[in-house]
């Protein structure tokens, strides 16, 4: 925090963006908003009042209000950001990077549905529970930790395609299913995540849980993406 404040008021910037600062101390932001003029804008990319994860803590909460503008990937933490003294919110969805887009290659779908991404508790119990009731569908899924639930979930095993690509090769892994499947964490409310922007740029159909902005800000059901709200309803439309 010492070489930020250091640097900040030899390099006198007009604008600080901030890019999660749950490094920063309130106190920091205190000394930026009492020797200079800069203005303080900060996207946290993680739900900041989830603590039970680890993807925020007690400095992010208490800083909010130092902040000029704070940008908000999900509405419904608009209004929370307000009551906590933040002067200005602005929506500010996930994007992708185009550089990973640009030259899609032509994937023949191995499989007909795949699932990228880290596996946890409750990803683990969706993608079994699948599985389990549609056991003539060819499912992939690559990403990190699946092996942690083997034992317990022996049919993950089965399905289970190797570690966590990035870039242009999960791009290229997406394409590899006629489906995609994009679970939305309890963190993301009722927003969206890095992988509903993601699927739409690599030109596959995605199959979302069902959100406030999956449904009726992002995207149009039966159009440009799927929904489910239920493991039934999941195995019903694949």
């Amino acid at each position: 925090n010492a070489h930020v404040i250091e640097v900040a008021q030899r390099f006198k910037p007009d604008v600080c963006f901030v890019l999660k600062g749950h490094v920063l101390h309130p106190k920091t932001l205190e000394v930026f908003k009492k020797n200079t003029r800069m203005k303080l804008v900060l996207l946290y990319p993680d739900n900041p009042f989830m603590f039970s994860n680890g993807n925020s803590n007690a400095r992010v909460v208490n800083s909010l209000a130092l902040y000029d503008v704070v940008l908000s990937w999900a509405q419904i933490l608009q209004p929370v950001f307000t009551s906590l003294g933040v002067a200005h919110t602005c929506y500010f969805p996930f994007g992708y990077d185009e550089r990973f887009f640009n030259d899609l290659t032509d994937e023949t779908p191995a499989f007909d549905l795949g699932f990228v991404g880290t596996a946890d508790d409750e990803r683990a119990l969706l993608l079994e529970q699948l599985a389990l009731c549609a056991d003539d569908l060819t499912i992939g899924i690559w990403g990190n930790r699946w092996h942690e639930y083997f034992n317990s979930k022996p049919v993950l095993k089965k399905l289970y395609q190797g570690p966590a690509v990035y870039k242009q090769g999960m791009v290229n892994l997406l394409r590899r299913a006629k489906i995609t499947l994009n679970p939305v964490r309890l963190q993301n409310y009722t927003a969206h995540n890095m992988r509903s922007l993601e699927a739409a740029a690599a030109g596959v159909l995605q199959l979302a849980t069902r959100t406030y902005e999956h449904e009726h800000v992002l995207f149009k059901e039966h159009e440009s993406i799927a929904l489910y709200a239920s493991v039934d309803e999941l195995s019903e439309k694949v």
